[in-house]
């Protein structure tokens, strides 16, 4: 809810209390110090009910919202479940399984769906290959059904080239965080003057993954900042490198 709103609704519930208060007063008429006192105790429960009232408002629709985010979720991803599980089948078999770009976001999605207990990302992706598509809006609706319905825990490092590329992220960001996730940011050459941080860099891939539930690494090969394909891995020794790197990286971000 946006702060004007808050003061807003603030503002009412204070409002309700002092005519509460008031009309009590008025209507004892007799101006003595208990009716004084009683209209002050009116007044302040006409204001905690009103609170409790707008409280309980808000849960049902929070509740509601969860709800509902769920039930759309499992119509989209219903959409490519099929096409994603042939994919994931070669994963278990191989240990690892290569996707061509178009496919990303629909083996993204599946593998939000499907997390259990963390998700730890990466964002180096260009803002507009990947927030400015529906199926972004989707992905971090499933974040939100995640850390709010199942406490899953979610951490993201924004990765930029300049403090004025974050100031323009400022509303995606805002919204991840409105998502319940836990994000920082790092700029590149932070990253390259690190001498761990390029050395392990150096040992991955690619800067831009996201590691599921400690498990699995899914991988966004970048060109010039955009996705041209990706991978899943499962295999013990690359996970290590790109948890590394990403632990290194998180205990060196700005929160935000």
């Amino acid at each position: 809810m946006r702060l004007e709103s808050e003061y807003i609704i603030k503002g009412i519930e204070i409002l309700v209390g002092l005519a509460s208060g008031y009309l009590t007063y008025k209507l004892a008429d007799d101006g003595s110090s208990l009716s004084a006192l009683l209209s002050v105790v009116v007044g302040l429960l006409s204001t905690l009910i009103m609170v409790l009232f707008v409280e309980t408002y808000r849960q049902h629709a929070d509740i509601k919202d969860v709800k509902s985010t769920y039930e759309q979720l499992i119509k989209i991803i219903s959409e490519s479940k099929h096409q994603v599980e042939q994919k994931m089948s070669y994963i278990l078999k191989y240990g690892i399984v290569s996707f061509e770009d178009r496919d990303m976001p629909s083996v993204w999605r599946e593998l939000l769906w499907n997390v259990k207990s963390c998700y730890y990302a990466t964002n180096y992706i260009r803002s507009d290959d990947i927030y400015n598509n529906p199926w972004a809006d989707a992905a971090l609706a499933i974040q939100k059904a995640k850390t709010f319905g199942e406490n899953v825990d979610i951490k993201k490092v924004f990765i930029v080239d300049s403090e004025d590329e974050l100031a323009r992220l400022m509303p995606t960001i805002e919204a991840q965080k409105d998502a319940g996730i836990n994000t920082r940011y790092i700029l590149k050459n932070d990253i390259e003057n690190s001498i761990t941080l390029k050395a392990e860099s150096n040992e991955i891939e690619s800067i831009d993954f996201g590691i599921f539930d400690d498990s699995s690494v899914f991988i966004w090969k970048l060109k010039e900042r955009s996705f041209v394909g990706g991978e899943i891995k499962l295999k013990s020794e690359e996970l290590v490198r790109y948890k590394a790197f990403y632990n290194h990286m998180f205990s060196q971000a700005t929160p935000i």
